[in-house]
């Protein structure tokens, strides 16, 4: 995971070099994928600094909880970015939406309306004392078996965000299938080769949606095999109080039933008893 996270910060560093040096290199689709660059930046550098707190100590001290909400904020803000990229394809591709949407304003309106809700969609959790030390693990996030933290993580990071990005490239492709010449009917060869390249986009797009199925999906595998077997042992261990009751009932009975009887051959036995009688 170090190693992972310095390539990521370098990798990210790069593109940002890059990207001040060159300024024909500023358009809009590259600001795009800067947002995102600059997303993947705080990921890798959060996770670096949980890396290093796990390796110089047990990473419970003060700061634990807000890293383990920055690595999952930071997660949604990853998956959220490739939403403003979808959006974006969707509002170049269909000529109605491309008046107003496509413009400079729109978009930097898209992405800060973006960074305000994947900053702030974590704070329920935070506030609800949700993310916890995990001793096994030695990080700070939401357990497991904490069902409802879990699932609205999961929605918010993963199953949100690739609902919208599957849903907005399937109207693009059927608008391009419906509609395969009149896009390109008042358009130059310069605009033309622009537009069989974006059509070629979509091949890496299939690719991204495939990596995000990949990344998330064996982690919640593992959290519905946790559940069940959670379940399983609660269920179990309900049982085995129920039986344990049970015999402290029985075991109970039995001594106050023989109790009761020594106490009642005792007075038999009473030459107290015998007199009076």
């Amino acid at each position: 995971m170090l190693l992972c996270s310095l390539l990521g910060i370098s990798c990210a560093l790069i593109f940002i070099s890059v990207l001040i040096i060159y300024r024909q290199c500023r358009t809009m689709t590259i600001f795009l994928v800067f947002n995102s660059i600059i997303a993947g930046f705080i990921v890798n550098v959060v996770c670096f600094c949980q890396v290093m707190y796990q390796l110089t100590s047990d990473g419970n001290d003060k700061l634990c909880v807000l890293r383990g909400f920055l690595v999952e904020s930071g997660c949604g803000l990853l998956y959220h970015t490739f939403c403003v990229q979808a959006f974006y394809h969707l509002f170049s591709t269909i000529p109605k939406l491309r008046e107003y949407l496509q413009s400079k304003c729109s978009i930097i309106f898209i992405v800060l309306l973006q960074w305000l809700i994947s900053l702030t969609f974590g704070l329920p959790i935070l506030i609800g004392n949700r993310i916890k030390f995990q001793m096994d693990y030695r990080i700070c996030q939401v357990s497991m078996h904490d069902l409802y933290g879990f699932l609205y993580f999961l929605i918010w990071i993963y199953i949100f965000p690739l609902i919208i990005i599957i849903g907005i490239y399937i109207r693009v492709l059927i608008y391009i299938k419906q509609n395969p010449y009149c896009l390109v009917i008042h358009q130059n060869i310069f605009q033309r080769q622009i537009r069989k390249r974006k059509f070629h986009i979509f091949r890496h797009i299939i690719m991204l949606i495939i990596t995000l199925i990949i990344m998330r999906f064996p982690n919640f595998v593992f959290f519905l095999i946790i559940q069940f077997n959670y379940s399983r042992a609660h269920n179990q261990a309900k049982t085995m109080h129920a039986l344990r009751e049970g015999k402290c009932k029985s075991i109970v009975k039995i001594r106050y039933t023989s109790t009761a009887s020594t106490k009642y051959l005792s007075l038999l036995d009473n030459p107290l008893w015998h007199s009076f009688k």
